[in-house]
């Protein structure tokens, strides 16, 4: 009897030391998560769309709606994937996909962020009276505006599409960014920098910052007509590239984790630019411009638009010349059928879209996703201006 009392009294304590462990660790990592609202942050998670993974204490977990953010969180999207933030509420920042932010301070008067890698939107009618964004190295000081910044491989950059930015850079340089204009900074291989602004252009804008200025109730500096213009040329581009028939250049990888994209390559502007050709290289321009016609490509996760060219210029045996720049940390491809920079006048060379948009960053920096639509063009005049690219 004796025995069976104290086995009785063993169990108890064994269920209560359970509940303790038990609540300990719900304790700790609610502690973690904010599960317990206490937390007075000005900025707030107000919405993810695929997987968006948030780091706080070391300990990472999928962030939700409605998390209030400390300062130290790192926050990343995924491919295909976007978080937006409120911010005193008045306020949303948007990650684009494959991207990576830090918020360093979250009060209501001053907020730190710094974009690590990828690229954000923000639109802020009511800035804090302190509103900093940092990328790579620069500072950007917000007093109410929208803006954009991207940090790619050796290249970062911010766009102003209403109000203007105050730009300090990382070699202590100052620069006021107005509405409708940008700010280019490369780090080259030396430590110096090298920064450019720019006049910005519908067309230099990405699918995700055009649909979230579609959304401002701002005073932009691009009209929602000239917005979707933009948006159906790019769907009448990719609905014209999927309907064309073509050979399928094949890959390597597992059958289950192949995608496709299309890829073209066109020099239709030497044709009308050949009083500027270099002599001799008449021969290697088609007489309708096309080099490539439509073709699809295999791929595997993880390669990229270079990777594609690559792939087709082997299969259909196109010249490809190409060098490594430390710079940009990407492939830089010099000569497409042995059409070379400066072969067509003083600002020719090739460029990229994909799905309509010139990216600002190398060949090797662009993952591919399922469906893409890559086109390689030659501009002989405006450094991509006759083919639409960005205007610098």
């Amino acid at each position: 009897m004796e025995t069976r009392r104290k086995k009785k009294i063993m169990n108890i304590i064994m269920a209560v030391l359970a509940a303790a462990v038990i609540f300990c660790g719900i304790m700790a990592v609610g502690g973690i998560k904010g599960w317990f609202g206490n937390s007075d942050s000005a900025v707030v998670s107000s919405g993810t769309g695929g997987v968006v993974n948030i780091e706080r204490s070391g300990v990472v977990y999928a962030l939700d709606k409605k998390v209030a953010i400390e300062p130290g969180d790192m926050i990343e999207t995924l491919n295909s994937s976007s978080a937006e933030f409120r911010v005193n509420q008045e306020n949303e920042i948007t990650m684009n996909e494959s991207s990576q932010i830090t918020f360093t301070n979250c009060d209501e008067s001053a907020v730190v962020l710094e974009v690590i890698s990828g690229e954000i939107i923000a639109d802020m009618p009511e800035a804090p009276s302190e509103m900093t964004v940092e990328f790579g190295g620069n500072t950007a000081d917000i007093t109410g505006t929208v803006f954009s910044v991207s940090v790619q491989s050796g290249s970062y950059g911010i766009n102003v599409y209403e109000g203007n930015v105050a730009v300090t850079a990382a070699d202590g340089s100052e620069y006021t960014v107005e509405a409708g204009n940008g700010l280019d900074i490369v780090q080259q291989s030396n430590g110096a920098y090298d920064i450019e602004s720019k006049e910005l252009t519908v067309e230099s804008l990405n699918d995700f910052v055009i649909g979230k200025l579609k959304e401002s109730k701002a005073n932009l500096c691009f009209t929602a007509d000239a917005l979707n213009s933009v948006i159906k040329e790019r769907e009448a581009e990719v609905a014209e590239a999927e309907n064309t028939d073509g050979d399928t250049i094949k890959t390597d990888g597992n059958k289950a984790d192949v995608m496709e994209c299309t890829i073209q390559i066109r020099c239709e502007t030497i044709l009308s630019n050949m009083g500027s050709l270099t002599a001799g290289k008449d021969r290697y321009v088609p007489s309708n411009g096309i080099i490539l016609a439509t073709s699809t490509v295999e791929f595997t996760e993880g390669e990229t638009v270079f990777d594609a060219l690559k792939r087709v210029c082997s299969y259909a045996g196109i010249h490809l010349e190409y060098s490594w720049t430390p710079m940009y940390d990407s492939y830089y491809i010099e000569g497409i059928n042995h059409l070379y920079e400066f072969d067509c006048g003083p600002q020719s060379g090739w460029m990229y879209k994909v799905n309509g948009w010139f990216p600002n960053y190398g060949c090797s920096g662009y993952e591919l996703k399922d469906g893409d639509n890559i086109v390689w063009t030659y501009t002989c005049n405006g450094l991509g201006a006759d083919v639409g690219g960005n205007v610098r």
